[in-house]
């Protein structure tokens, strides 16, 4: 299987709310099929320096994505 290193941004698009700007919430759209769809197929990887930059700020949005990268790993 191919192997993928994923970082901060596809996790971020893809568990932020829902944005009113076009041209970001077609990434977060992007970001979520990606995760649905493609991420099964490939071997993730994730490094120390993505997890800790997804646990800081918001406590419910890092959760969110910690949960996602849990996925990952």
């Amino acid at each position: 299987m191919p192997s993928v290193y994923v970082e901060t941004s596809i996790v971020s698009y893809a568990t932020s709310r829902v944005s009113r700007e076009p041209h970001i919430l077609v990434r977060q759209q992007d970001a979520r099929r990606w995760w649905d769809v493609y991420a099964a197929g490939f071997d993730l990887f994730v490094s120390q320096a993505v997890l800790d930059e997804s646990a800081r700020g918001d406590t419910q949005a890092a959760e969110s994505r910690l949960a996602l990268l849990a996925t990952a790993t």
